[in-house]
């Protein structure tokens, strides 16, 4: 029977046929490929390695299935096309050709299924051969190699049941004998359990135990038979039916038997004396343990080897007192005593070989499977073929199924050799251990672990030299069953040095898309592909494209290798039906004779040989002849020439230089088709190539340099000076050359296909031909003040003034409160054609929040002695931000404006006034008074003024009272001031005949005065509110004088009011409300002979007017009775006419 090891060692056999080696190169021709074809089954081109000597060099490929398992290795040489079997010596069924290694003076090939039997299981190691030039075997090698030992300890143990044990005993029994097969810790040591009483019977055998080492349930549920003690036949049952090859019994193994009773025998059928002979003839080890009181201590000396193979104990409950001495004398009968790190096996199943490095000092193999997987790998050097085996199983316990060896890499340090060993299966994420030489041993210097479960991170190790000093610089790790989305497979980049622990921060993946890729199957150093004198790399992803394959070319670098790829082959390009293309890659040097590095990758049934082929740069130079345009072709104050004319030619000139051609330097021609655009980011180009268009195409074929001439020509004048922007781009596509079988010159990466240039127009600035300008702004508000309320608009007029050269790029900017809003800004007058183009935006300036308006100041240039005026536009649109003054700042640059800046910088300050809307008007004041009867000679007069606030502003108010005392034609008012007011008498107004209102030469109140005498009153409303109404009352007795006063006298007695308050804060807005108000009452005196006149035409004025309102009523129904009223009528005139009838 297979055991579960065993079959486990089978299958990690099988794995690098699917995890394997990869190499490619960057410009490899797929296109012309040469395959060498072999048996699929066979795994032809699982491993392939370039070796030879300069000339007669080949490609070695395996085929390790082939012939039943044996393993062919073949010897492909690219000149004939054909492959032929190398000779080696090994034995059938060793995978032969499952590793290889060499580097230019010696091959190794390995074979890690050598089986030999050694009872009871056969081993599995590793035999290898060691070729050098012409595939001499110079060496066979079977590293970690185990001889067959002693086969190890068969036991049984043979317990008494009978009924003299109670049921407790029992179970402490069965407990003691599972802690006795815990003892048995060696893996070649094997125990059978029999229990007997009368009746006898296997508890388990040795293939049981072989299968299931777990002693609570290999005696689960075991029964107590509770018979007689049948000792000798229990002996005899086991020597015939447990000690047998059939129940796993060894041959040549040790043979122990214990036996546990608890009293004599009362056996009727054997006797001791027939069973024990026949114990000793076949070598069998007895130990007798007796229980209790009632034993026989002469049968235990009979049952026992010895007197010292007899154990007492006076109950069950003291068996464990003996379970330690019990314990070493197995361990002595099992050949040690000592325990170790690993409890199965040690090189049983090393697999030597597995993997394989090869360096002029030394050769590594792997040997994935000793100390129980935890793995290991085995130096060879000079001529100690057994050579050194380093492992880390005595310092790292949890090493067990590591798989230590899986890959191996030697990194040379400025102190000597770092050996790099994978173990991807280490804790499940695989781990990298450096080792150094110590002074008595090799010591893991270096830990680098794997962070994802099962991604196999160390399944394959490549070093690489990128600096050309000898040494090391990086170390690459493969981890193909890395996974995330869209990814399968990653490459870790490590830059060792000699002192400090390696920085693995850099990784390298293949295409999206390919979550089962295995990328980082393979990983190899390739020579310098590009011609920068450093190595590359190529990773291989054999299960992309549905297994078809992958091979991936990244470029080294001084300090390490690029992490984006620069070549991707894919098998399907190569050769149609190619499976796990990229399995295997090998690149050491030139098959094909033409100095350049060839690429040997396998495939399942293939090896492939990929051609390198040769690299070349193309470089684009311009001319423009000539070298400027001159101002006459493009100033806008010169006449423009023709659209056909060429203001200049520019010459486009292509050369081709090899970069990496080996012996094909001569002779590179290639296709190439050059854009060239002009002004690319502009909307609108001031240049066009000719007839008329900003892009201009060239194709031609290149052999060393080629050019060719574009005319340039000025579509319209320009007042941008600046030169203009030009730039292109080419692709290149090598010809075919000759003898080559088909390869073509190939761009290299590191050549820039965009190139960038300019052309010059004719500077208009001097001898100096650098335009230096000199730019000045003023600003001014055009009203003296900003009203606080929404919606006002604010205007500025800003100068701009250039006194220097032209001015480019000029660009004004608006600092101004965020309170307003920019609506516009327009030119105003201009020396210089001028336009406007402005933005603004919200800026925070000393945690105050500011705005800026920026404004770019004509098309692309402001004429030297050019002066700009415009008006910015602003309105209010959050006036309550606004404070006493505003001030707006402007500031004007250019982009060639050097040292005068002192006057580019302005600013301009306004009061800010509230809105306010106070509204005087008349309170029902007394308008016309009539002297009627020539008696009469006062009247009351009341002038009312009612004051309103309708504005959003609440404000303190000043009121001024103009009130006539003394009028003309003898009229007195002796009026008072407002009751309940705060208003005081502030004098009296004698004003002369001459002034009047119409009278501007004066501003005094006396103007106001309609009399000879006024009262002035000043009155005061500390708040007025919103909405809020003061009305202010002049009330008195107008006196007439009979005696100075004629018949036909009318006088108008007038007052004035005067609103006023801090104007300095205020402001009457909107402007339509006024300040001032009078009220007007009309004295009248009529004459005496027109008095009667006057009452008959009101008496027959009134009649005129009551008939005219009779008539008009009564002709409308006024005096008619409704409808309704006269139906009654007629109702109740008829009741009282058939009343009468009745009576009668």
């Amino acid at each position: 029977m297979t055991s579960p090891r065993i079959k486990r060692s089978l299958w990690t056999l099988a794995v690098p046929l699917f995890y394997t080696h990869l190499c490619c190169c960057f410009n490899l021709d797929s296109q012309q490929p040469l395959v060498f074809h072999g048996e699929a089954a066979a795994h032809f081109g699982h491993r392939v390695c370039q070796f030879g000597q300069a000339g007669n060099e080949s490609v070695v490929v395996s085929a390790p299935l082939q012939a039943n398992r044996t393993g062919h290795v073949y010897s492909c040489r690219f000149g004939t096309g054909q492959c032929e079997r190398i000779s080696l010596p090994g034995d059938a069924g060793i995978a032969m050709g499952l590793t290889l290694a060499c580097d230019n003076k010696q091959l190794a090939v390995c074979g890690p299924q050598l089986q030999h039997d050694c009872d009871p299981i056969p081993y599995l190691n590793g035999f290898c051969v060691l070729l050098g030039p012409g595939f001499a075997v110079k060496e066979t090698l079977r590293p970690a190699f185990q001889e067959c030992r002693d086969s190890g300890l068969d036991a049984v143990i043979l317990f008494d049941d009978s009924q003299s044990i109670s049921d407790t005993d029992f179970q402490t029994m069965i407990q003691f004998i599972k802690d006795v097969l815990r003892n048995f810790t060696d893996p070649k040591s094997q125990v059978a359990v029999a229990q007997y009483s009368t009746n006898i019977r296997t508890v388990f055998s040795f293939n049981t135990f072989v299968s299931n080492r777990n002693p609570n349930s290999l005696l689960r549920n075991v029964p107590h038979t509770q018979g007689q003690t049948h000792t000798p036949s229990a002996i005899k049952y086991v020597l015939d039916n447990v000690f047998t090859k059939e129940q796993g019994m060894r041959q040549e193994s040790k043979k122990l038997l214990v036996v546990i009773t608890d009293g004599k025998s009362n056996d009727p059928k054997e006797k001791f004396e027939n069973v024990i002979p026949l114990a000793e003839s076949r070598g069998i080890i007895r130990y007798a343990i007796g229980v209790g009181k009632q034993i026989s201590k002469q049968e235990l000396k009979t049952i026992a080897s010895s007197p010292k193979d007899v154990f007492e104990v006076n109950s069950f409950e003291a068996l464990n007192s003996i379970l330690k001495q019990l314990g070493e004398k197995i361990f002595a009968i099992e050949g040690t005593n000592k325990k170790s790190n690993f409890t199965s096996f040690q090189l049983e199943l090393s697999q030597g070989g597995f993997s394989a490095a090869v360096t002029e000092e030394s050769i590594l193999f792997g040997a994935v499977g000793s100390f129980d997987w935890s793995g290991g790998f085995v130096e060879i050097r000079g001529g100690d073929l057994h050579g050194t085996f380093i492992n880390a199983s005595s310092r790292e316990p949890e090493f067990a199924d590591s798989y230590l060896g899986y890959a191996l890499a030697v990194a040379q340090l400025a102190e000597g050799r770092v050996y790099f060993a994978g173990a991807p299966r280490h804790t499940h994420r695989g781990t990298v251990l450096g080792f150094k030489k110590g002074r008595s041993a090799w010591e893991v210097a270096w830990r680098l672990n794997g962070t994802q479960l099962g991604s196999y991170f160390g399944a394959e190790l490549c070093v690489l030299d990128v600096t050309g000093d000898g040494r090391t610089d990086l170390l690459l790790i493969g981890a193909p069953l890395f996974h995330e989305p869209g990814t399968g497979g990653e490459v870790t980049v490590c830059t060792i040095a000699s002192e400090g622990f390696p920085n693995c921060s850099s990784s390298l993946r293949g295409s999206p898309g390919n979550e089962h890729g295995r990328f980082g199957t393979a990983i190899a150093a390739t020579p310098d592909l590009d011609g920068d004198g450093i190595p590359d790399l190529a990773v291989g992803a054999p299960h992309e494209d549905e297994r078809g394959g992958s091979l991936y070319i990244f470029l080294g670098h001084r300090r390490g290798v690029h992490t984006q790829h620069s070549q991707k082959v894919q098998g399907a390009s190569v050769r149609s039906g190619l499976q796990f293309f990229g399995q295997s890659v090998h690149s050491a040097g030139d098959l094909s004779w033409d100095g350049l590095a060839d690429v040997a990758v396998g495939a399942r049934g293939a090896a492939v040989v990929l051609r390198s082929q040769p690299v070349i740069n193309v470089s684009v130079a311009m001319t423009f002849t000539p070298n400027a345009i001159t101002e006459n072709n493009f100033h806008c104050a010169r006449p423009i020439m023709s659209s056909t004319q060429p203001a200049t030619i520019a010459t486009v000139c292509i050369a081709i230089t090899a970069v990496h051609a080996g012996k094909l330097s001569s002779g590179l021609s290639a296709r190439v088709n050059v854009s060239v655009r002009l002004e690319p980011q502009a909307k609108t180009s001031r240049l066009l190539f000719v007839p008329g268009d900003p892009t201009t195409h060239w194709t031609g074929t290149v052999n060393d340099s080629a050019c060719y001439n574009i005319s340039i020509i000025v579509p319209a004048c320009i007042s941008d000076y600046s030169p203009v922007p030009l730039s292109g781009n080419f692709t290149v596509e090598g010809e075919r050359m000759k003898v080559t079988d088909g390869l073509r010159p190939i761009l290299t990466p590191r050549c820039l296909t965009t190139f960038a240039d300019q052309v010059l127009l004719e500077q208009v600035c001097g001898e100096d031909q650098v335009c230096v300008s000199d730019l000045g702004v003023t600003i001014n508000f055009t009203s003296p003040m900003v009203i606080a309320s929404p919606r006002y608009t604010v205007i500025v007029q800003v100068a701009i003034t250039n006194l220097g050269e032209d001015a480019y790029g000029t660009e004004m900017a608006l600092i101004y409160h965020s309170a307003l809003s920019f609506t516009k800004a327009s030119v105003t007058q201009s020396t210089w054609r001028s336009s406007l183009s402005c933005s603004g935006d919200d800026r925070q300036v000393n945690s105050t929040v500011v705005r800026r308006a920026s404004c770019q100041v004509s098309a692309s240039v402001l004429k030297e002695r050019a002066k700009v005026t415009l008006h910015a536009f602003f309105t209010v649109s959050h006036p309550e931000l606004l404070e006493d003054h505003l001030q707006l700042n402007v500031s004007v640059q250019s982009k060639n404006e050097n040292l005068t800046l002192e006057d580019n910088f302005d600013s301009s300050t306004v009061p800010v006034l509230l809105p306010v809307d106070i509204v005087v008007e008349d309170a029902d004041s007394t308008y016309n008074i009539i002297f009627l009867e020539t008696s009469q000679t006062s009247s009351n007069m009341e002038h009312s003024y009612k004051v309103k606030n309708v504005g959003d502003v609440d404000l303190p108010v000043d009121m001024t009272f103009i009130v006539p005392v003394e009028l003309r034609s003898g009229f007195v008012w002796n009026v008072s001031a407002p009751a309940d007011k705060d208003c005081i008498r502030l004098g009296d107004l004698h004003p002369t005949p001459e002034q009047s209102l119409n009278d501007n030469r004066t501003t005094s109140l006396e103007k106001f005065c309609n009399g000879t005498l006024c009262l002035h009153f000043g009155c005061k409303i500390d708040r007025l509110t919103r909405n809020q109404e003061v009305t202010f009352t002049f009330l008195g007795n107008i006196i007439r004088n009979p005696e100075s006063q004629k018949n036909g006298v009318q006088v108008t007695a007038e007052s004035w009011s005067f609103l006023s308050f801090d104007e300095r804060k205020y402001i009457q807005f909107p402007s339509s409300s006024v300040n001032r108000f009078s009220v007007n009452t009309v004295l009248e005196v009529p004459r005496q002979d027109s008095l009667v006149g006057i009452i008959v035409g009101s008496v027959i004025g009134g009649l005129v007017i009551l008939i005219i309102i009779s008539l008009a009523m009564a002709k409308m129904g006024f005096f008619k009775k409704p409808e309704t009223e006269q139906n009654d009528d007629k109702t109740e005139t008829k009741e009282l006419e058939m009343e009468k009838e009745t009576e009668l």
